[in-house]
């Protein structure tokens, strides 16, 4: 039996989405724009905005940079978008 993954989009996994969300909002908390972030972490805008979408899951080092880049910890960042108080 094959398994032909062509023309199948991705699968977002439902963690993946969850951050990629808490990262946008945290972005949009602090005024922060994901090419400011893309370039904080010297990488593409592209990859940086398939993260985000939760379309590519941040790897552990790239997630570490985010956390450190927006002043939050890791865990915040798992927990959601949920986490960013609203002033």
């Amino acid at each position: 039996m094959s398994h032909c993954a062509t023309n199948v989009a991705p699968m977002k996994s439902a963690v993946a989405q969850r951050i990629g969300d808490a990262v946008r909002l945290e972005l949009v908390h602090q005024g922060k724009t994901q090419v400011d972030l893309a370039r904080a972490l010297g990488m593409p805008q592209a990859t940086l905005s398939r993260r985000v979408n939760g379309t590519t899951t941040f790897r552990a080092d790239e997630l570490a940079e985010v956390a450190t880049y927006l002043g939050v910890t890791i865990n915040d960042l798992y927990a959601g978008p949920g986490r960013v108080a609203v002033a």
